[in-house]
């Protein structure tokens, strides 16, 4: 990183590199390190004189081994450089990270689209936020959620993509999922879009394909897979509607879920009737006047909320 090698120490760091993706990723995390240190050095003060010094305790130790290459690719002088800049990093890095937590990512009044730094894309439902872990994009990518969210989830064969829920753990590869935890506080469902999720909880492990939503019981521990991926679930993210014979006291629920606002009935027996129709991203208005091509009412929009009432006005 200096440019105080080799030609013959260069192609070796190459070899190593190439060797296998963890080394490529140590070698790029150490640049990222080399290329920040400075700045980090100037708003932590960080002692990197007392760093140096256990570099080189540790290298005076006499139980101190050095294990050369089957190739001998590394000379002995080479390799304890190595060893001291490495440790240097380490020692540096930790301290400047170990206080500054990654914060979390919330959604409060309306969902929230965000991208993770290993390019998957989570959609978080309002009143939900997701923890990611201090070590996230190491050797796997570990958060945690609070409430619902939709994962885009960028393939990594080498790094598992986990998501914690209570005590139940999600975990996928290249795929695209929801998990649920607010309509129901005791059942979490895992609805899968894409590819295939591990649901792993206390008692049992089982697998979700495209298609399928998971229902798990926390009181019980057991997971349930069903043949069903609803489109309404994830609505809040696609504002994708399909309505067919479906009671309009449930569409409205759905609505409601999705648009964040209040949709209130006058009359309880209107939302017995039944509706039809699907929606690709329409505003809630255009909604509600093609429903009232199935139902008979009327929409009286006070404040943020919306008011339906039987045609006839008469209240129930």
């Amino acid at each position: 990183l200096a440019k105080e090698t080799t030609a013959a120490e260069e192609q070796a760091v190459e070899t190593w590199r190439t060797a296998s993706p963890d080394n490529e990723q140590y070698f790029k995390e150490f640049q990222w390190l080399w290329e920040n240190v400075p700045q980090a050095r100037a708003t932590k003060a960080v002692d990197t004189e007392g760093a140096l010094d256990k570099v080189h305790q540790r290298m005076d130790a006499p139980a101190l081994k050095v294990v050369k290459s089957p190739a001998n690719l590394f000379n002995l002088s080479f390799f304890m450089k190595v060893a001291a800049t490495l440790l240097i990093g380490a020692l540096i890095y930790n301290q400047f990270t170990k206080s500054d937590p990654m914060p979390p990512i919330a959604a409060t009044v309306a969902p929230k689209t965000d991208t993770l730094m290993d390019g998957s894309v989570v959609t978080l439902n309002k009143k939900s936020s997701l923890a990611l872990s201090e070590r996230f994009n190491k050797k796997e990518r570990r958060m945690k959620l609070s409430g619902e969210a939709y994962f885009e989830v960028a393939h990594d064969a080498n790094r598992p993509f986990v998501v914690e829920v209570q005590d139940l753990e999600v975990q996928a590869v290249g795929t695209a999922f929801n998990i649920d935890n607010v309509t129901d506080t005791r059942f979490s469902s895992v609805m899968v879009t894409e590819g295939k999720v591990k649901i792993k909880s206390r008692t049992e492990t089982q697998y979700a394909e495209r298609g399928e939503t998971a229902l798990y019981d926390s009181q019980t521990g057991h997971i349930t897979i069903e043949k069903k991926a609803e489109t309404n679930k994830i609505a809040y993210k696609t504002r994708q509607f399909s309505f067919d014979a479906t009671p309009l006291s449930m569409a409205v629920a759905e609505l409601s879920k999705a648009y964040g606002v209040s949709i209130i009935f006058k009359n309880k027996s209107l939302g017995q009737c039944l509706v039809v129709g699907d929606f690709d991203n329409k505003r809630l208005e255009d909604v509600l006047d093609v429903l009232q091509g199935s139902c008979s009412f009327t929409v009286e929009k006070i404040g943020e909320d919306y008011i339906l009432n039987m045609n006839s006005g008469k209240e129930e």
